[in-house]
């Protein structure tokens, strides 16, 4: 439930990086982004993508706080 929490707060902090990119996901900043999260291939394997994007928004969170 804490993980929810956390993921909630982090997507609050990515809107305004997604909004000074114009909400468009496939420039080089979101390709870096990707390729980081993910690895060269950039997809998840099934059933993992969801977590994943959790886990990433709840880190958001964490460093934004420590920050």
């Amino acid at each position: 439930m804490l993980r929810l929490l956390h993921a909630a707060f982090g997507l609050l902090w990515l809107v305004p990086v997604l909004s000074r990119t114009g909400f468009r996901t496939k420039g080089p900043y979101w390709d870096w982004r990707m390729e980081t999260a993910l690895g060269k291939s950039g997809t998840p394997p099934r059933g993992e993508g969801l977590k994943a994007n959790l886990n990433y928004l709840a880190w958001v969170h964490r460093m934004r706080r420590l920050g």
